[in-house]
């Protein structure tokens, strides 16, 4: 590692770019993509309960 590539770093800290700034932006960004496909999941489980109660009924008449 030079001492243009350690400045850099440097300079990317006090930017709130350095190492620990992208590793908790990164972690932020797998957590919303964990929530979308959470949300999207229940959806389809919200869907098939929706589905499964109304064929319930058709049997039960």
């Amino acid at each position: 590692m030079g001492f243009a590539h350690a400045a850099n770093i440097e300079f990317q800290a006090h930017q709130g770019q350095g190492p620990s700034y992208m590793k908790s932006k990164f972690i932020s960004s797998q957590a919303l993509c964990l929530s979308e496909s959470i949300t999207e999941e229940t959806k389809k489980v919200v869907e098939l309960s929706r589905i499964n109660r109304n064929t319930a009924e058709d049997h039960h008449e």
